[in-house]
């Protein structure tokens, strides 16, 4: 889907796209005329004025990636980075009314939303620039720091919400933070060594692309997430009680909620299986912060 509005951008993308797509919105040209007369002359400046980031001031609001679509068995099965962009409706209304109606035609996008498919053009304009740049960089332009910043926020709001309950079973949360500290270093250390890459190598270029790559894959749990094989990637798999919008650690989050739901002789088997995932999301933390070392163990 190409617009469901003609409003401003609308983005869904695991963390380590954050960077090139907001590079890449920045090049497009803005559909909108009355942006242009305000001053607004990219795709970008419109999305960053029409919905900001509430925790990011200065900056785009960045959906974090559900399961709405057909990336899902890229993304959540297999970890390759996706991401789902689109023109859409003001905040005001409420999803797109027409939709997976007999009213969502083709004259609907040709005659109301889009006269002369100009927003179309722009969305299309940016996935060409988003394949060209990803295709032809030299080294990934991934945004490693996000996602590392993005780490470590979703363990504090874990042990924001669930810490109490988490202690009165005496389950310490040690080695899952510690596994998200090595993640933020490993991510420091390797954009260090970026800045001295010898870029005529290919043997070295090569070598951090693949770490690049490899680090979504090192999320991916063969098990899948408790109760649900379908899902293997432990941080960007959506929750089963909201799989439409993106929930971090959705395999730990929705255990403990379903422990707080429990009745009281059902718990224990809810803790045993927090507890096994608990140590399989740890175990992948540190994995991602080896696959930007050197280091096999």
């Amino acid at each position: 889907m190409a617009i469901e509005g003609n409003y401003t951008l609308r983005t869904k993308s695991t963390p380590l796209l954050t960077d090139v797509v907001f590079e890449s919105a920045k090049k497009i040209a803005n559909p909108d005329p009355l942006e242009l007369e305000a001053g607004r002359k990219s795709v970008y400046d419109t999305w960053v004025v029409r919905r900001p980031d509430p925790n990011e001031p200065g900056l785009p609001l960045m959906q974090f990636i559900g399961s709405g679509s057909d990336y899902k068995g890229f993304q959540h099965n297999i970890g390759i980075p996706c991401m789902d962009t689109r023109y859409t409706h003001d905040n005001s209304t409420i999803g797109e009314p027409q939709y997976h109606t007999l009213y969502e035609t083709f004259a609907l996008a040709s005659e109301i939303y889009d006269k002369g498919f100009h927003y179309h053009t722009a969305v299309a304009a940016m996935w060409g620039d988003l394949a060209v740049v990803l295709s032809e960089s030299k080294v990934l332009p991934f945004s490693l720091v996000k996602y590392s910043n993005f780490i470590s926020k979703a363990q504090d709001d874990i042990i924001e919400r669930f810490g109490p309950l988490i202690n009165s079973q005496n389950i310490s949360l040690e080695h899952f933070t510690n596994a998200g500290k090595a993640i933020n270093e490993s991510v420091t250390n390797f954009n260090k060594a970026l800045e001295y890459l010898d870029l005529k190598s290919a043997l070295a270029v090569r070598r951090v692309n693949d770490q690049l790559m490899m680090f979504e894959r090192a999320f991916i749990d063969p098990r899948g997430l408790p109760g649900r094989p379908e899902y293997n990637h432990v941080i960007t798999a959506p929750s089963k009680n909201d799989a439409y919008s993106g929930t971090a650690f959705a395999g730990l989050i929705d255990t403990l909620s379903a422990i707080e739901e429990a009745q009281e002789e059902h718990r224990n088997d809810l803790w045993r299986t927090f507890a096994h995932h608990l140590a399989a999301v740890t175990h992948l933390l540190n994995t991602a912060a080896k696959v930007l070392t050197d280091d096999l163990w």
